[in-house]
């Protein structure tokens, strides 16, 4: 263990620190009240797995232009895993913790947030310290905890957070939440949500054939045509179907082993792996996907999972993208197609934890609702 005194010349600094943390790091997470500062010479090594940054935002001290910072600097695999604490009250932690290599870990607890002044002039202490895998584990839970509590962190958040503002008697303001979501009402959205219900109902019936054909299909105990038919026998009709059937085109002569192979990764990892990391494999996997242009990694994806995964993760598709336009809540600039996925996800979820008293009770429910808006409104 290690005492980190600041100002203090005898030793390694915070940043020296942070920069053992970013240069060996598999997997690097950290949770600060503000930030106010950001490094963008700091490199981040090339074989860095899953990266989370969190950050506070009570009393508006957090500064847009860091925030900005982050965005550019973060690679684009990781734009959805930089969030905001905008759903908690006192949230002020400041802790860093990294894995390297499976063997090791890692933790910095102490007084510095992420400021120019924590690492540059305050007087701040900071314990590093090697942890075990339990304690690493722990406060990973923990982390990913607050994480859903979070929302992520794009221009337009940024557009809408303000600033600190102070009047003359120096007190604080508090802002209000960054975003708010406008859920589509009225009879015909209510129907539409009854209706999605029942098709999900009715998904149950088949959930386990498709689940073993898709397992063949991963382990190349069948062709990529024969998975399509029997594909289009199971399913391709079914009265589940969310969506139309674009997929059917592209599909026939599509690489399916590819995908299948990603999915049931996704389908079957074991079941106390937390929120955050399942989202952190299905983004990966989506970005294999993408980088080899398989086709099918859109909207036929993204509705398995959506059926297997109802509250948590999306369809991807054009009411959807046309919703969040409307909310003024795109995902960064620049994001990768999985991160891109898991930021839609993790605001749906949002959308569907800030109103108790909707009538949609999970994702698959809500894009049923989205659909029938995009319809009374866009056609």
């Amino acid at each position: 263990m290690d005492i980190i005194l600041h100002p203090n010349s005898e030793k390694k600094s915070l940043k020296d620190y942070y920069k053992k943390a970013f240069k060996e790091g598999n997997e690097i997470l950290i949770v600060t009240a503000y930030l106010t500062n950001w490094d963008i010479d700091l490199p981040l090594n090339n074989n860095c797995e899953a990266f989370s940054l969190i950050i506070g935002t009570d009393f508006g001290i957090t500064k847009k232009q860091a925030c900005y910072k982050v965005l550019k600097w973060l690679p684009k695999y990781f734009k959805s895993d930089f969030c905001a604490a905008d759903f908690t009250n006192g949230f002020h932690p400041k802790v860093i913790i990294w894995r390297k290599n499976n063997e090791d870990y890692y933790a910095i607890i102490g007084s510095s947030n992420l400021t120019q002044a924590a690492f540059d002039t305050n007087y701040e202490v900071n314990v590093f310290l090697k942890i075990d895998e339990i304690e690493y584990r722990r406060l990973k839970k923990w982390i990913h905890e607050i994480k859903r509590l979070s929302s992520p962190i794009s221009n337009d958040w940024i557009a809408g957070y303000n600033e600190i503002k102070r009047n003359y008697k120096g007190k604080h303001s508090v802002p209000p939440r960054i975003i708010t979501f406008n859920l589509p009402k009225g009879k015909s959205i209510v129907e539409s949500i009854k209706s999605r219900r029942k098709q999900q109902k009715s998904f149950s019936l088949i959930k386990s054939r498709l689940l073993s054909l898709i397992k063949k299909c991963a382990s190349n105990k069948i062709s990529n045509l024969d998975f399509y038919y029997k594909l289009m026998n199971i399913w391709g009709y079914h009265k589940s179907r969310f969506q139309g059937q674009g997929f059917q085109i592209k599909g026939k002569n599509g690489n399916w082993q590819v995908v299948c192979n990603s999915l049931y990764k996704i389908l079957t990892v074991h079941q106390d792996i937390s929120i955050a990391e399942r989202d952190n494999l299905v983004k990966r996997e989506i970005d294999f996907l993408a980088k080899k242009n398989n086709p099918t990694r859109g909207a036929w994806l993204t509705e398995i999972l959506c059926h297997y995964y109802p509250d948590f993760y999306p369809l991807v598709n054009k009411p959807i993208e046309t919703w969040l336009r409307f909310n003024k809540f795109r995902s960064p600039r620049k994001s990768s197609e999985g991160s891109k996925y898991i930021d839609l996800s993790l605001k749906l979820r949002q959308a569907i934890s800030e109103y108790k008293n909707y009538p949609a009770k999970n994702l698959a429910e809500l894009d049923g609702a989205i659909w029938k808006w995009y319809d009374n409104n866009y056609k």
